[in-house]
């Protein structure tokens, strides 16, 4: 679609290159008549010149994010290492689907860990204030577990022992 748009621009600026009145002459129609001689030619105007067509400039078009759910914590307590956003493909996860989530922390969080039901797990730094993970949720999960919402909490710790927790709910479906 992309090129169809510059190929429209190249379009629009080769034709306002010529006057007008050179755009809207109708060929000659042609006659059984010869035509009257006339005097020597004189010098013709030279035809007009079509203006260089600027090179396009790349751009960089935004990739729309795969994040579905969005979260932005309340800002933490000064002193306190602050979670500023938990990014997840969606809000449901499903039973064999894949996940992917990624947590921006200020720069001083050294560890992420992740709670739900009695059990911690520890989410892989990608760099300074940045966590992310992903992977396919397994299959064959219990009936009795799917189709439910789970409280889950992230918690962003410093070298030093500061921490502070978010709570989501997700929703894990078949």
């Amino acid at each position: 679609m992309r090129s169809l748009g510059l190929a429209v621009l190249a379009l629009v600026v080769l034709v306002s290159a010529y006057p007008p009145a050179a755009r809207a002459q109708p060929a000659p129609a042609p006659s059984a008549e010869p035509a009257p001689a006339t005097a020597a030619p004189t010098a013709s105007p030279a035809p007009p010149t079509a203006a260089p067509i600027p090179a396009p400039t790349p751009s960089a078009t935004p990739t729309p994010s795969p994040y579905k759910f969005v979260v932005t914590p309340p800002t933490p307590a000064p002193g306190q290492p602050a979670i500023v956003e938990i990014d997840m493909l969606d809000q449901t996860i499903h039973e064999g689907g894949p996940y992917s989530v990624r947590v921006k922390t200020s720069l001083d969080v050294r560890t992420i860990n992740v709670s739900t039901m009695g059990q911690t797990y520890g989410m892989q730094g990608a760099g300074p204030g940045l966590f992310a993970t992903d992977g396919q949720v397994p299959g064959g999960i219990p009936f009795f577990m799917l189709n439910r919402a789970y409280a889950i909490t992230l918690t962003a710790q410093t070298a030093d022992g500061r921490s502070t927790a978010v709570t989501l709910t997700l929703r894990l479906e078949k």
